[in-house]
């Protein structure tokens, strides 16, 4: 946020009144504005700066005869430095987004029943997490059947939804919802997604260690 609003605070008191000098930026980019940009090249450029500063003021002191003789200087030094390394370098990671796999978010529906029509055959499912555009299941058995061709997942108080397999292992399968013509179905998906009461009890705010560190470990890998 320093990075941004800096420009337009100098440029404020170059010339406070009238037209800006800088356009302003939105506050926070909606819809497709907010698409399309996994990397947030501005603020990582002014990050990678102040890397290079600090790297280059630690060289300079550690040749400098005033500091780079003195022990205790040079660890609070070091201290200071290690200290603003870490701020900026988790700043640095947060200028990447990493790749979701549904454009939508996805709710926790602990194994709620449903069922995935292919073919005309009814296989018993679990729906283990949702989104307005796709679905995990988990399969009774293993499937050894072609995957590919069009099914329906059958949920209760929504009806049939289109979709396609998108990744399969051997007791789970991801769906992707294709686009639903009926209109009555749509709606319901999207009532049920949003104001199922298993997804609003999961919804309560709480504190987990281990989602951390998984956000962190994927922002890592991207």
């Amino acid at each position: 946020m320093a990075f941004e609003l800096l420009p337009h605070a100098l440029m404020s008191v170059v010339k406070p009144f009238g037209k800006p000098l800088l356009k302003i930026n939105p506050v926070t980019p909606k819809g497709e504005a907010a698409m399309g940009r996994r990397i947030d090249v501005h603020t990582l450029a002014c990050l990678l700066v102040v890397i290079l500063l600090i790297v280059t003021g630690l060289i300079r002191a550690g040749h400098d005869e005033r500091i780079g003789g003195q022990p205790l200087e040079m660890a609070t030094l070091l201290f200071w430095i290690i200290y603003s390394m870490i701020i900026v370098v988790i700043a640095s990671l947060i200028c990447f987004e990493p790749l979701y796999l549904r454009r939508g978010e996805r709710f926790d529906l602990t194994d709620e029943p449903a069922s995935l029509v292919i073919c005309g055959q009814a296989i018993p499912v679990s729906i283990m997490n949702m989104s307005e555009s796709g679905a995990r299941l988990r399969l009774p058995h293993q499937r050894v059947g072609p995957m590919d061709q069009l099914m329906h997942l059958q949920k209760s108080h929504v009806g049939l939804i289109p979709c396609k397999c998108a990744y399969m292992s051997q007791t789970e399968l991801a769906v992707e919802f294709l686009p639903i013509d009926n209109k009555d179905v749509r709606h319901a998906l999207v009532r049920d997604v949003y104001t199922n009461p298993v997804v609003q009890r999961n919804r309560q705010a709480k504190f987990e260690i281990w989602p951390v560190v998984k956000r962190l470990c994927r922002l890592l890998v991207a």
